[in-house]
């Protein structure tokens, strides 16, 4: 793995991590293409918005996968940012699947998933990649371009 540092003010870090929310009560709402294609822009727009560098997402029916770098984060931030502002504007721009499916309630579960990648983020890149489906953030490269 190459040095791929990033320099802030007083410190040289990188903290990629591999994160994962599941819908609540399971419902498998990725499988609805329109809203699948509408949460990875939401989520496009919260990492270009907040700064946070996205290197991969992916969908399975009813959870989402991302490898973030957590450099300039803390986990309860992130987690915060991207569940509140996702979940929100979705079953807004969705009111349909909100009334099928979530019965008045929020889209995330209150469940997350991190784990650091450490040195092995090639593996957890094509662990995302081999989700039902796989998206790349605006502007990233596609995993399979570079193998």
């Amino acid at each position: 793995m190459k040095n791929d540092l990033v320099s802030y003010n007083h410190a040289q870090m990188r903290i990629w991590v591999h994160i994962s929310f599941k819908v609540k009560f399971t419902h498998e709402v990725f499988d609805i293409r329109e809203f699948r294609e509408a949460c990875q822009k939401q989520m496009d727009e919260i990492f270009s918005t907040y700064g946070i560098e996205c290197d991969r997402i992916g969908f399975d029916s009813n959870h989402f996968h991302a490898i973030v770098d957590l450099a300039r984060w803390d986990i309860t931030t992130l987690v915060k940012i991207m569940k509140g502002t996702s979940g929100k504007k979705l079953l807004a721009q969705f009111p349909e699947i909100k009334k099928k499916y979530f019965w008045g309630s929020g889209l995330w579960s209150g469940t997350k998933y991190v784990y650091s990648v450490g040195r092995d983020k090639l593996a957890i890149e094509r662990y995302v990649a081999k989700q039902k489906y796989f998206g790349v953030p605006v502007g990233q490269k596609s995993l399979f371009e570079f193998c």
